[in-house]
């Protein structure tokens, strides 16, 4: 089962795919508290193929990450965020 069929799913209204990805923001909020904590970042990115799914796990995230100034955005490049940044690495050096 892939996070696109747990998706697919909870849009669907499957109570147990709405609470996997409920649970997957509280533990993704978390992540981001503890790097906030530590780096103080003026922003999150969320991004590749993940980000399509901020509307299941995103207000979880902000319910938690909101309280703090981090600003969390999604990358505009989505599922090709990756590849174009391996390309960038690649041409910078």
């Amino acid at each position: 089962l892939e996070a696109v069929d747990v998706a697919r799913r909870a849009r669907a209204g499957d109570a147990a795919a709405i609470a996997a990805w409920r649970s997957f923001g509280d533990d993704l909020a978390f992540l981001c508290e503890v790097v906030t904590g530590l780096i103080d970042p003026e922003v999150i990115v969320i991004g590749g193929s993940l980000a399509r799914a901020g509307d299941l796990f995103g207000p979880a995230l902000h319910a938690r990450v909101g309280k703090h100034a981090t600003r969390i955005a999604h990358a505009g490049l989505g599922a090709a965020a990756g590849v174009i940044g391996a390309a960038a690495l690649n041409i910078a050096s």
